[in-house]
Order: structure tokens, then C-alpha cells, then sequence
């Protein structure tokens, strides 16, 4: 009978998952950020600074360089209008570009 009860009660742990106390939770992860209030978020890029876009060439996906030309706060996210760094016409004719969408240029 024992054997009975302990199988159920590691059966009914699985279903719950496992259990930790609070202090064993990770709360700093790597690349994740918490803001008290959302609407203070700066961002990430600024006017002149290179930054990557990843984009299809081929059916590859490939850097393309980039400059920041203008940045706007969209429904608490950033976005973000684009010229290409060797000439002064704007990247997809000035399309909005989501910041999750940029990487950091090297050297940039």
C-alpha cells in the first residue's frame, strides 16, 4: 500500500513540475530587462549610429550594414528609419524598422 501512495505522490509532483523556492530562480538573465514603468525605455540606437539588418540574399541571410537616421517610439517599442552607409538614400524607402529586428554593426 505505501508503494501505492508514494507513486501517486511522484505522479502528482510531475503533473505540478518541479518546485523551487524563490531564492533558487534565476531573476538576471542574460539579455532580459525589467522596467518599472515600460514608457521609460530609451533606446537602443541613435541618429548616426551603424547598425546590422539581417536580410535574405539568395536564401541566405546576410548583414546589412546600415546608418540610424531617425528613431520613434511606437506602442512602448522603438523603431527606427534606416540609409544605407554608403550613400544618403534611405533603406526600403523609409521604412519603419523594429528594433528587435537591428543588431549592433562591428566597430560601429
Amino acid at each position: 500500500m505505501s508503494q501505492s501512495i508514494q507513486a501517486e505522490d511522484d505522479l502528482e509532483q510531475k503533473r505540478q513540475g518541479p518546485t523551487a523556492p524563490d531564492s533558487q530562480h534565476p531573476f538576471d538573465r542574460s539579455g532580459v530587462h525589467s522596467f518599472d514603468n515600460p514608457n521609460d525605455y530609451v533606446s537602443k540606437y541613435t541618429a548616426g549610429e551603424k547598425v546590422e539588418l539581417k536580410v535574405r540574399r539568395n536564401g541566405i541571410r546576410v548583414p546589412l550594414a546600415l546608418i540610424v537616421v531617425e528613431a520613434k517610439k511606437v506602442a512602448k517599442k522603438w523603431e527606427y528609419q534606416l540609409k544605407h552607409s554608403d550613400d544618403s538614400e534611405l533603406y526600403d524607402f523609409g521604412a519603419w524598422i523594429q528594433e528587435e529586428k537591428l543588431s549592433a554593426a562591428p566597430g560601429g
